[in-house]
């Protein structure tokens, strides 16, 4: 029971903790406290995907971060369409981007990226999983990414996290977007986030819409 291990191993006194098995029984000892958690048979713990991280791709860890964030928040609810349950990840040679939608809303960033000698590749994560990777590796440099099967890998200094991707075809997402719009505006964003929150608090429980209007300055 790993929560419960976790629970214990936190109000634990700063000494040394011994630990030992006997059978699928773990025995745990630190100072004068002991405690005694019954397991499970290793044989019924699954097996680690399969992963080579050596063919693999080299991420920036802050990269990776800003890609998650700003992505992420957009991934649809919806059962109905399980695709778009994830955030759809491109990795180029020198370029990757995360993308993210709902059917109503879209969120697309891209960043720079070093060059590689794996094969370019679309994923479709999860986006729990993505989070927290963001959580796991916080404050890493530099993080390696490989594919193995169904599942894509993560790991820096030592610590490997593995996840099931998505499966199936992500909606072509360009065709969403205007090629020919001639509107846009430049605006200052702590001053554009003010504004709607104080919209939002008088805006509908059912819409939640909103109407903006731009004048030149």
């Amino acid at each position: 029971p790993g929560k419960k291990l976790q629970e214990i191993v936190r109000e634990l006194a700063d000494q040394p903790v011994e630990l030992s098995t006997r059978g699928d029984q773990i025995e745990l000892r630190c100072g004068k406290s002991h405690f005694k958690l019954n397991g499970l048979p290793v044989d019924s713990f699954p097996t680690l995907p399969e992963v080579d991280f050596e063919t693999g791709w080299s991420v920036k860890g802050a990269d990776l971060h800003g890609l998650i964030k700003n992505t992420s928040f957009a991934v649809s609810s919806e059962e109905s369409r399980p695709i778009l349950n994830g955030v759809l990840w491109e990795l180029r040679d020198g370029h990757m981007r995360m993308v993210a939608t709902n059917g109503h809303r879209l969120a697309r960033k891209g960043v720079a990226a070093g060059s590689s000698n794996a094969p370019s590749a679309d994923f479709i994560v999860p986006p729990t999983a993505l989070q927290q990777v963001q959580r796991l590796f916080e404050g890493e440099e530099d993080l390696e990414v490989a594919k193995g099967g169904n599942h894509l890998g993560f790991r820096a200094d030592g610590t490997e996290v593995y996840t099931r991707l998505i499966e199936g075809t992500y909606p072509n997402y360009e065709q969403v977007i205007p090629k020919d719009n001639d509107k846009f505006a430049i605006v200052d964003k702590n001053a554009f986030a003010s504004a709607v929150r104080r919209m939002a608090v008088v805006a509908s429980d059912q819409t939640h819409r909103i109407r903006m209007a731009f004048e030149p300055d």
